[in-house]
């Protein structure tokens, strides 16, 4: 979990500025999980690659990001990575609940 490595790296009860995610496949299932603990203030700035995205699951993930207050700001293939442009790095910045009103 989020928690357990920031406490392995010393860095319980910080604000992370930048998050960055890039597990291959796993992000799909396990980034919410990793936003959503409680035990953590979210961090700043999420960096993630996503890969071969699943279509109907991808459109509920990224209402989930917005749920969480984070907006894309950077988006970009990562074609070195993935020459079929399956892969693409997300920039996401959390922005503060007044943003909105």
């Amino acid at each position: 979990s989020l928690s357990q490595t920031m406490k392995i790296l010393g860095h319980t009860g910080e604000v992370l500025d930048i998050l960055k995610i890039d597990c291959e496949g796993c992000e799909w299932k396990s980034a919410m999980d990793w936003l959503g603990e409680s035990s953590v203030p979210p961090p700043r700035q999420v960096l993630i690659e996503v890969h071969r995205s699943p279509a109907p699951f991808a459109r509920n993930w990224f209402d989930e990001m917005k749920k969480f207050g984070y907006v894309i700001f950077h988006k970009e293939p990562n074609l070195p990575g993935c020459p079929r442009g399956d892969c693409i790095e997300y920039g996401f910045l959390k922005l503060h609940p007044d943003f909105y009103s």
